[in-house]
């Protein structure tokens, strides 16, 4: 197995059919597999899903583990040599991971690699971001600040609004909403 595709799950089971389906439709020159955490004790729509994905590994959890413990839970039995970690309500695009997938082997200095994200409206979603400072603290995007002032410089640069995301970049962290790591560098790195 190439790559084992890890989503998370907490009663959000119509995007997951979603993001299941992309995820079958776009990534047919992979050898994949596919392994759902599931945190919700009884979302009815996961029976559906189970009978629509047969292939998919499921591991149902009693509680709520949360993302990281979730996701290391899968990783423990994952057999791909790259990880992918997806929320349930991620799409896919036609070669995304394809794409992502010969970059991360081409270098081999990548730690995690993530891709430009979209929201549903087609805009821009900010999913890196730099190291915080003692400013970007108070313009963070729950703040007064940010909102009496948006396009700040603290923000525009935390948020890593300043650059094109058309271009590949090293950055200082990645959301965890789409993210690939070769298996070896993210058991080395102890997990999430």
């Amino acid at each position: 197995v190439n790559l084992s595709c890890i989503i998370v799950n907490y009663y959000n089971s119509t995007p997951l059919k979603n993001c299941l389906e992309s995820v079958y439709r776009t990534l047919q020159k992979i050898s994949f597999e596919v392994i759902v955490v599931d945190n919700s004790q009884d979302d009815p729509g996961m029976a559906s899903i189970k009978e629509s994905y047969p292939q998919v590994r499921y591991i149902q959890n009693l509680n709520n583990a949360g993302f990281s413990r979730a996701n290391n839970q899968a990783v423990q039995s994952a057999q791909g040599e790259i990880l992918l970690f997806l929320n349930p309500d991620t799409i896919l695009t036609d070669q995304a991971i394809e794409k992502m997938q010969e970059h991360l082997k081409s270098n081999s200095d990548i730690g995690a690699l993530g891709p430009k994200v979209l929201n549903t409206d087609g805009s821009l979603q900010y999913s890196c971001r730099r190291f915080p400072t003692l400013m970007t603290g108070f313009f963070n995007r729950y703040s007064l600040l940010s909102l009496w002032f948006p396009d700040n410089p603290y923000t525009v640069r935390y948020m890593m609004k300043d650059f094109s995301h058309e271009e590949i970049r090293e950055v200082d962290w990645l959301s965890g909403c789409c993210l690939m790591v070769p298996h070896a560098v993210f058991e080395k790195a102890g997990g999430f």
